[in-house]
């Protein structure tokens, strides 16, 4: 018979991760994709590594420099695929380790883990060449620096965030802000400190 309680005491995170890696990795096999965005963020990457003017003025150029990047050290020019699935499967990590820092349970962070291991967006995105899993990667990392009050490391981290999406231009100091006072008490001085 099967026990929840017993299934999630044995669950393993690094084979929960795994498990999210080669399960990003079936879905490129066989449900490939690719959108315009793409060529786009790799002509950016091609552009700042040619020391040219970038032609865009809606795209960050952070997602065009980890597809240039990854290109060059796969020598293919789909390697940055391998990178986000590899961002995506690392950020199953990142959730146990939020997970477990809000709630002091193990089996809620692997729950949380697990939900976002099959959650189908991040399947899907973690293959799909487009910002957003660089993205959550690198913002639940800042998130996770808070709650270590690691405040430097998490605003480089939502500074690396804001230069791949920009859409956490204008939240991230109100998060950083309200997390500093709200949640760990710091005095006003010592939270603008960090900003």
């Amino acid at each position: 018979m099967f026990n929840k309680k017993n299934f999630f005491q044995d669950l393993n995170i690094t084979e929960l991760v795994f498990f999210g890696f080669f399960l990003r990795i079936i879905f490129l096999i066989f449900l490939p994709q690719t959108f315009g965005d793409t060529e786009t963020f790799t002509r950016i990457g091609e552009e700042i590594f040619s020391l040219k003017i970038i032609y865009s003025e809606i795209h960050m150029p952070g997602y065009g420099v980890w597809i240039k990047i990854f290109n060059i050290l796969t020598n293919s020019e789909f390697g940055f695929v391998l990178g986000d699935i590899l961002v995506s499967s690392l950020s199953i990590y990142i959730i146990y380790l939020i997970s477990n820092e809000i709630f002091n349970d193990l089996n809620v962070a692997k729950i949380s883990a697990l939900i976002f291991a099959i959650y189908p967006f991040s399947i899907f995105y973690s293959i799909s060449g487009l910002t957003e899993t660089l993205f959550v990667f690198l913002f639940f990392s800042g998130i996770l620096m808070l709650y270590k009050e690691k405040i430097l490391n998490a605003s480089v981290f939502f500074v690396l965030s804001i230069y791949v999406k920009s859409t956490a231009d204008l939240i991230s100091p109100f998060i950083i802000i309200t997390f500093c006072i709200f949640l760990k008490r710091f005095n006003i001085k010592k939270t603008l400190l960090f900003l």
